[in-house]
């Protein structure tokens, strides 16, 4: 199953979205096209960031009910609270747990590589978390620097759109 594909120019995307009924996976017969850089789609009035980060919520889900997690996911979400220290609010938009453990995510709307960078700036929240294992998760719209993965160790794991959907073809 193609998520994503380009236009015969190759300047524009086109992005089907699906949903989860409880037992399968949907892919709804429409494709949007996105322009470039846009944050918002015109068929409707849908943020893509928004909706990326709920792709990346359930395909977690998938991937815990599928036993190919890390650990056993008893909830999946976003995070935001109080920090305890510097007396601002925090927001992670990836989250999930589990007795002792913690998976930090965040997700990359962008035509751009992701490298370090994203993953610095998940593992300056880890410290609110000091007596969780912690397990990172990035996801990007494009792809990472070559050998990210096996560069960050092996609690990171990070998931390019077209990875996760070669995944979820096979769950």
């Amino acid at each position: 199953m193609n998520c994503t594909q380009k236009d015969d120019t190759g300047e524009s995307d086109f992005l089907m979205f699906g949903h989860y009924d409880g037992l399968t996976l949907h892919c709804i017969d429409k494709w949007y096209h996105m322009r470039p850089g846009a944050d918002t789609i015109k068929a409707g009035t849908i943020n893509v960031k928004d909706t990326f980060q709920d792709i990346c919520r359930e395909f977690l889900r998938e991937s815990a009910k599928a036993g190919t997690s890390p650990f056993p996911m008893e909830r999946v979400g976003m995070w935001w609270g109080q920090h305890p220290t510097k007396k601002r609010t925090e927001y992670i938009s990836i989250a999930a747990s589990w007795e002792d453990q913690i998976l930090l995510g965040d997700c990359f709307w962008t035509d751009d590589w992701i490298d370090a960078d994203g993953l610095s700036r998940l593992q300056k929240h880890a410290g609110l978390f000091p007596e969780k294992e912690k397990w990172y998760y990035l996801f990007s719209t494009s792809d990472f620097v070559y050998g990210f993965e096996a560069m960050s160790g092996s609690h990171v794991r990070v998931f390019s759109l077209d990875k996760m959907c070669r995944i979820m073809g096979n769950l």
